[in-house]
């Protein structure tokens, strides 16, 4: 027997997921935008793509390869035939994901949204584990009543047969299930629906650095704290800019740039942030804990938020006595290109690399 989604016809499917009873369409389109923009790929991949909703959100200067994956060759069709202009860059595949995940390309990103709760935590985790993906973004349904969870419409006939795949989605069940393959849990954002439904969005990475979102900037300011109090002894005196940020300078640079976490077991033990100005990305306030350092984190972190900037001019700025900073930095390739008299005791040495 064929699977359930091959005989739900895309117009069916698209008019149910956007009555404004239902929004989901809409809540994804939304969701979609930031997924696209927010890691540093150049490959994705889209599971269960239908009628390409979100597609207009992928920039061509950005990705390479788009990677559209559906069981029902009508969607992807539609798909490609509604997404003309990417062209070179999207690439429709009809795959059964439980039958023929061995099929799947290696992808920078994977997307699933409302996806897995059809094929099931371990048919996904066999798809993660094939795809290789840095990064996996996901929404799921949750839903307070486990017998309707298909909201009522005059389309609902169309999903009679999904009670045969459907899978009961529990948060914490998809977290353990990535966590065993090596994915952690980077992010979740719920998103209320109408009829007591929400959508949860739950991203994972299997590297150590990832985008910091705002309930981190406390522990992260804890740790600036921390780590400046070597920079601090270089002078013998602890009235050093980063020991006296407070927690709104930090949102504030948070909201205009880019601040990257290093974790271990679930602690912040590095970070990193930069801005763009004027075609130059100036970067700042490396620090690694105490204890963690001499293990090739400083280096790890410059590096990874270098790639959420490719191709421009990177740079930094530190204090001439910081001997093991110039070094790091003159390692990745950056230059000296300025030195400014602070006062008497402090002198900074400005680096480059284009």
């Amino acid at each position: 027997m064929n699977n359930p989604w091959e005989e739900i016809d895309l117009e069916s499917y698209e008019k149910h997921m956007s009555l404004d009873s239902v929004k989901q369409l809409q809540t994804m389109n939304f969701i979609m935008e930031d997924q696209f923009e927010t890691y540093p790929v150049d490959t994705a991949m889209v599971l269960g793509i239908a009628g390409g909703n979100g597609l207009e959100h992928v920039r061509t200067d950005k990705y390479r390869k788009v990677y559209g994956i559906d069981i029902n060759k009508e969607y992807l069709q539609a798909a490609a035939g509604r997404y003309k202009e990417l062209s070179g860059v999207l690439e429709c595949m009809q795959i059964d994901l439980i039958n023929e995940y061995d099929r799947l390309p290696k992808t920078g990103l994977l997307i699933a949204n409302l996806l897995i709760e059809y094929i099931g935590y371990q048919a996904f985790r066999k798809v993660i584990l094939q795809a290789k993906p840095e990064y996996v973004s996901c929404v799921i349904q949750i839903n307070t009543d486990d017998k309707n969870w298909v909201s009522d419409s005059p389309y609902l006939h169309a999903f009679d047969r999904l009670d045969e795949v459907h899978h009961q989605m529990e948060e914490q069940a998809l977290e353990t299930a990535m966590e065993e393959i090596g994915y952690r849990k980077t992010r979740t954002e719920s998103y209320e629906l109408p009829n007591g439904k929400a959508l949860v969005r739950m991203d994972f990475s299997n590297r150590p650095i990832v985008k910091a979102e705002p309930e981190d900037l406390r522990e992260i300011l804890e740790l600036q704290y921390l780590a400046y109090q070597s920079e601090a002894a270089l002078f013998g005196n602890k009235d050093i800019p980063p020991l006296k940020q407070t927690l709104e300078e930090v949102q504030e640079e948070y909201k205009n740039g880019i601040i990257l976490k290093m974790t271990d077991n679930g602690k912040i033990i590095g970070s990193i942030r930069a801005h763009e100005k004027d075609g130059t990305v100036h970067i700042g306030k490396l620090m690694v804990h105490p204890d963690f350092r001499r293990r090739g984190y400083g280096k790890m972190l410059l590096t990874e938020i270098e790639r959420y900037f490719p191709g421009m001019r990177y740079e930094l700025f530190t204090s001439t006595r910081s001997k093991d900073n110039i070094r790091l930095y003159e390692s990745l390739g950056y230059k000296q290109f300025d030195q400014k008299q602070i006062d008497d005791e402090l002198q900074f040495v400005y680096m480059e690399k284009n």
